[in-house]
């Protein structure tokens, strides 16, 4: 594994993990298994953007707008924290 991948995610699982907001999943805990590193996440029960998005491939405005400002507080939460990286997808919104 590259080392300095290693370290990247160890730093952004740390940094998740002090976020407290509600449209961004908590971060439960970072395991470093040997060569494997995962980041463990709170279960939400519910459709991601992707599944929703493959049922509807084009939605309502209003639901559109609904989805779209979710997504812009999360992000605008991560940037204000100090985040340079605040990125998202479709498997992890919604």
């Amino acid at each position: 594994m590259d080392s300095q991948f290693a370290v990247r995610f160890e730093r952004e699982a740390h940094f998740m993990a002090s976020l407290q907001h509600e449209n961004i999943l908590h971060v439960v805990d970072f395991v470093k298994d040997g060569n494997s590193m995962y980041i463990v996440m709170e279960y939400v029960q519910g459709i991601d953007l992707y599944d929703l998005l493959e049922l509807s491939p084009v939605l309502p405005a209003e639901e559109a707008a609904i989805v779209a400002l979710q997504i812009a507080r999360a992000s605008t939460m991560r940037t204000s924290a100090g985040s340079s990286t605040a990125t998202s997808s479709p498997r992890t919104s919604c």
